[in-house]
């Protein structure tokens, strides 16, 4: 785990062979599992479990950066 870390934080991870990049505006998750998880996102427990739907909201968050 630790080669992993030392990867993202030199932002080298998406060529790590554990890592599987993929970019896309919508994600479903599934849980094929059937053992019971609890949905966890950005340390907030999701009240509602699997599928979980992710999108892309274009525009959605606006940065104000002070000029010079």
């Amino acid at each position: 785990m630790l080669p992993l870390i030392i990867s993202i934080l030199q932002g080298d991870h998406v060529n790590h062979p554990s890592v599987e990049y993929i970019q896309t505006k919508m994600l479903q998750i599934e849980n094929l599992s059937g053992d019971e998880l609890k949905v966890d996102y950005d340390v907030e427990e999701l009240p509602v479990g699997f599928p979980v739907n992710i999108s892309i909201i274009p525009q959605a968050i606006q940065i104000v950066v002070p000029g010079k």
